[in-house]
């Protein structure tokens, strides 16, 4: 199980449950916006999405400041070839 409440800075859930990745896209898109409010992206941003099933309960939006740059690319993908 992952939860939005935790930092994203593993990317499985600890041995005690309290940290790892966030739970949904929305979540991860958030992130990078605060990450962004922080100053220009210095490196590329991905975010890899675990293979699943991702129950939507409204569609998720994009807009301009959730692009990144030719020097900082932001890519959503699969991790590796588990199917999303």
């Amino acid at each position: 199980m992952h939860s939005d409440t935790w930092s994203d800075r593993y990317p499985s859930p600890n041995a005690t449950q309290t940290d790892g990745p966030f739970a949904t896209l929305e979540r991860a898109r958030d992130a990078i916006r605060e990450l962004k409010q922080a100053g220009p992206l210095k490196e590329p941003v991905t975010v890899l999405l675990s293979g699943g099933t991702y129950a939507l309960t409204s569609e998720v939006q994009f807009g301009p400041e959730d692009s990144g740059t030719a020097a900082c690319p932001i890519t959503y993908a699969a991790a590796g070839s588990e199917p999303v």
